[in-house]
């Protein structure tokens, strides 16, 4: 999907058209302008329509990650208390 090529002096990288192309029909997911079939021949990649996806994807995922912290720290305090029931329960035996 990413291709990457080099001159002598910089290091490039870039969409495949084409790639794009096949994943919005595979996914049903149309971004408008993202590639331009003008000339079949030569498909082109209007890069920044892809920076608001990218974006809304990156929020997406801290939100996640947030929520994903909030669950992890609420089974470790649940853990910790059932830590402490069993030892007492031990404790009394």
């Amino acid at each position: 999907m990413i291709q990457f090529f080099s001159t002598k002096s910089h290091t490039f990288t870039g969409f495949i058209a084409q790639d794009l192309r096949d994943v919005m029909i595979a996914t049903g997911y149309h971004i408008p302008f993202l590639v331009d079939e003008t000339d079949p021949e030569r498909l082109a990649v209007g890069h920044g329509k892809l920076l608001p996806v990218v974006i809304k994807a990156l929020q997406e995922t801290v939100e996640n990650l947030e929520n994903v912290k909030k669950e992890n720290q609420i089974l470790k305090d649940k853990t910790s208390e059932l830590e402490k029931r069993l030892t007492a329960i031990e404790n009394k035996f």
